[in-house]
């Protein structure tokens, strides 16, 4: 059996929506996830297919993720992990401050909850 997931992104249902959001006001020439190869359930699908894997199954896996604080949804993007992370990484001290405060006026304050959608795929080799 062979499994793989992908966040929402055709639908804007992800952890990075915000993110891509914001940092999309503020540079319009970036391209975000939804961009990629694979960021919807269909693609994923479609991979399978093309690899000849059989029994395709696909299905939506709705997520919820509560934040205690806004440091707390910001600190991973910091790290340079995934697209978002290496998006901020290039950027300067000021354009990486105007990006956080751009996610942090677009998120409530306090301890906060996110709904997220990802696909999930599985077939048989």
């Amino acid at each position: 059996m062979v499994t793989a997931c992908v966040w929402d992104f055709t639908r804007d249902e992800t952890p990075l929506t915000v993110f891509w959001h914001a940092a999309r006001q503020l540079d319009l020439t970036i391209e975000t996830e939804v961009e990629m190869p694979g960021a919807n359930g269909d693609d994923l699908s479609d991979f399978f297919e093309t690899a000849g894997l059989i029994n395709i199954e696909e299905d939506a896996l709705d997520i919820e993720v509560t934040h205690p604080d806004f440091e707390d949804w910001w600190d991973p993007f910091t790290l340079g992990v995934g697209p978002a992370g290496a998006y901020v990484a290039s950027l300067n001290s000021e354009a990486r401050e105007e990006l956080r405060d751009a996610c942090r006026k677009a998120l409530p304050g306090g301890p906060f909850v996110l709904r997220f959608t990802a696909w999930a795929v599985r077939g048989i080799a």
